[in-house]
C-alpha cells in the first residue's frame, strides 16, 4: 500500500485531526483574549503564590488583587498586589522625628527575618477609608531597601478617580506607599492565587 492509498483510507481521522487542531487553536485563542497568567519572581514573594491567573479587563475591588504594569518601576514586568484604596479615601502621612526615634528608638526600627537586616521606620502611611465603618489602614514606611537605596514616599492627600492604592501584606513590600498610585489604565485585570 503506498501513501496516497494510505491517506484515502485514513481521510475520515484525517479530518478528524485537522478539525481537533482547529478547534484547539480556536480555544487557546480565545482563552488569550481573556486570560493571562503571571509568576512571582523568586525573592519578590509579597504573597505566598507563585502562579496567578489573570482576568484580562475586570477592575478588582477593594481587597481583591489587581494585575497591573508599574510604568513608575519598570513599565514591563507584571505585578499583583491587593487593591487596598479606592477613589475618595485619603492618604495621610505621618514621619517620624528625631525626637521621635530619641524617645523610643525600638518603635522606629524592625527587624526583618528573611533578610536579616533591620530596617528604620521614617513614616506612617494611614489610608483612611472613605466609608468609617471600613476603618483605616496603617503602614510602615521605611527608609531604604534591603539593598541600601534610599525610598521616596507616596504624597498625603486624597485618592482621585481612576487611581488606586495597592499593597500587600509582607512588611517590605514595595508598594504604593512609595512610588504612590497606580492608574486603573494599567491594571491588566483581577488576578487569582493558582498556587
Amino acid at each position: 500500500m503506498n501513501f496516497v492509498q494510505l491517506l484515502k483510507r485514513r481521510k475520515k481521522y484525517l479530518w478528524y485531526c485537522l478539525i481537533a487542531v482547529l478547534l484547539s487553536f480556536l480555544f487557546f485563542d480565545a482563552f488569550r483574549s481573556f486570560f493571562t497568567f503571571a509568576l512571582t519572581i523568586r525573592g519578590q514573594e509579597c504573597f505566598p503564590y507563585k502562579l496567578w491567573l489573570i482576568r484580562k479587563g475586570i477592575i478588582p475591588e477593594r481587597g481583591q488583587y489587581a494585575a497591573f504594569k508599574n510604568r513608575k518601576v519598570d513599565g514591563k514586568l507584571t505585578w499583583v498586589k491587593v487593591v487596598s484604596g479606592l477613589k475618595g479615601d485619603w492618604i495621610r502621612v505621618e514621619r517620624v522625628t528625631e525626637e521621635d526615634r530619641r524617645k523610643a528608638p525600638e518603635l522606629f526600627k524592625l527587624y526583618v527575618d528573611e533578610t536579616g537586616k533591620e530596617l528604620s521606620v521614617q513614616a506612617f502611611v494611614f489610608l483612611h477609608s472613605g466609608n468609617p465603618q471600613d476603618g483605616s489602614e496603617v503602614f510602615e514606611a521605611f527608609e531604604k531597601d534591603t539593598r541600601g537605596k534610599n525610598l521616596a514616599i507616596i504624597e498625603e492627600g486624597k485618592i482621585p478617580k481612576g487611581k488606586y492604592f495597592v499593597s500587600s501584606p509582607a512588611v517590605r513590600s514595595y508598594d504604593s506607599r512609595y512610588w504612590g498610585l497606580i492608574d486603573e489604565s494599567d491594571i491588566i485585570g483581577k488576578a487569582y492565587p493558582i498556587f
